[in-house]
């Protein structure tokens, strides 16, 4: 995540999540897991560091922010296409619950993180795709989130 710049108190920030992906298999395959979308929280602005700051990115794509936000550019969920996986085969996604984005300034938390559709399986070609959405939350009481980069990464583990 970057913070572009603060003007009158208002901090402009962007968000991206590096996701990484662990895949786990019984059987040989060639499973690849192509990211079509970034998860991104967009770019954004605080009204003030007194109040949290919560962007939700709903299930549909959509977003939600409390009124301490300011949205430039709209947050994306995460996209993601699987190729060459077993014909129709459930497979699962374990994560963790949060992380945190750090940086210069003070964290975020990302959280309320989920996986749709809710059952996965791939087609008859081996194929299918999912999508990653997410919550992030700023701290309060005058936490102060500085101009430059904040970022994690965080794994997604694929079991068939």
């Amino acid at each position: 995540m970057k913070l572009f710049c603060k003007k009158n108190n208002i901090a402009l920030v962007f968000v991206s999540i590096f996701i990484a992906i662990t895949i786990s298999l019984s059987a040989q395959a060639q499973v690849i897991i192509t990211q079509t979308q970034d998860l991104s929280f967009g770019t954004f602005g605080f009204k003030s560091f007194n109040t949290t700051l919560r962007i939700n990115i709903q299930n549909n794509g959509g977003y939600t922010a409390n009124p301490n936000t300011i949205i430039y550019i709209a947050p994306t969920r995460g996209e993601f296409t699987l190729t060459g996986g077993p014909a129709n085969s459930p497979y699962t996604i374990t994560f963790a619950p949060s992380t945190v984005l750090t940086g210069p300034g003070a964290d975020f938390t990302i959280d309320n993180i989920r996986i749709r559709p809710n059952t996965l399986q791939t087609n008859a070609a081996g194929t299918d795709t999912f999508n990653v959405m997410a919550r992030l939350t700023s701290l309060s009481g005058g936490a102060i989130y500085n101009n430059g980069h904040y970022d994690t990464d965080y794994d997604l583990i694929i079991n068939f």
